[in-house]
Formats: C-alpha cells, structure tokens, sequence
C-alpha cells in the first residue's frame, strides 16, 4: 500500500511541476482548455515559519481527485485531495490513509510526506470554478523526510485562483 502510494504522490506532484513550467497558450483556441499564465495565481505559506511565496501554480482534476502543485525556487509542495469543495484531513497512525489525502513537500531533491508516523495533511477547497478553470483554498501539514525522521512543517497556506488544466 505505502510503496503505490508514494509512487502516485511522487508521480502527481512531478507531473503538476512538469505543467506549471511548461503550460502556455499559443493560440485562442487552446485558451479555454489550459488557462495560462499560471504565475497569475497567488499562493504563499509559511515552512517551518518561513514565509514562502510560490512563483508558479497548476492544478488538475483526475479521476474526480484534485491533483495540486506548486513550485518556488528549489521548492515545490502538493497535494491530492477529492475534488469537490470541502475539507479534507488526515493525520498519519498506524492504520492506512483510506481516504488518500496527503501532501509532500519537495526541496533540493530530498522529498517528504504526510504518510509517515506524526504526518498530518489538512486541505480546504473554498473554489472549485470549472467553468472559469480556477481553484482557491487552504492547506498545511506536517510532513517527514523519506531518508530520516526530519520533519517540515507547513502552515498558514493560501491558494488563490490557481488555474485547473485539462487534457
């Protein structure tokens, strides 16, 4: 269960970092599908109580989960979560994470997540606006480092009208 899990975390949040350096719209047509500029959208939290404003922001739904990253710097942090507004949390024990929330945190190639003993995820989705492709929310956690028990903390986190990619 764990190794699949890490394997769709570390899959989705490259992907989304993927799109956020690559997405553009070159011609009108394509406009409405991939939004774009992505550096548009505001989003900022705090890691271990430095603030950090993120330069980039994508998001995409798939298979109805909202798969969500974002990049600054050497930095990148997501999330997936269901795609419908709410809150979603989870903190990490002994027993599976059956619902799939988590989120991880990626800095200088070394990798974290809230799947661990002492994780914690909690995300808010406020927006989900399909029609105009923006999503808006909150998030934090707690996450731990995949090569010894060093943890991150993420707080105060906002996202503001970040874009939503389709195929």
């Amino acid at each position: 269960m764990f190794t699949n899990l890490l394997k769709k975390s570390i899959l989705y949040v490259t992907m989304a970092a993927i799109a956020i350096t690559s997405v553009s719209c070159s011609d009108s047509d394509n406009a409405e599908e991939n939004p774009g500029p992505i550096i548009n959208a505001s989003v900022k939290a705090k890691i271990n109580n430095a603030e950090v404003s993120f330069g980039g922001a994508a998001a995409s739904v798939e298979d109805s989960e909202l798969v969500f990253a974002t990049s600054g710097g050497t930095a990148t942090v997501g999330f997936i979560v269901p795609a419908v507004l709410g809150t979603y949390e989870y903190v990490a024990n002994d027993d599976e994470n059956e619902q799939g929330y988590y989120i991880t945190y990626i800095k200088d190639g070394k990798i974290w997540i809230s799947e661990f003993e002492g994780g914690h995820v909690k995300v808010t989705i406020t927006k989900l606006d399909r029609a105009a492709n923006k999503v808006s929310g909150t998030f934090s956690g707690t996450v731990l480092s995949l090569e010894d028990d060093m943890a991150v903390t993420i707080t105060n986190g906002t996202f503001t009208d970040v874009a939503l990619i389709k195929d």
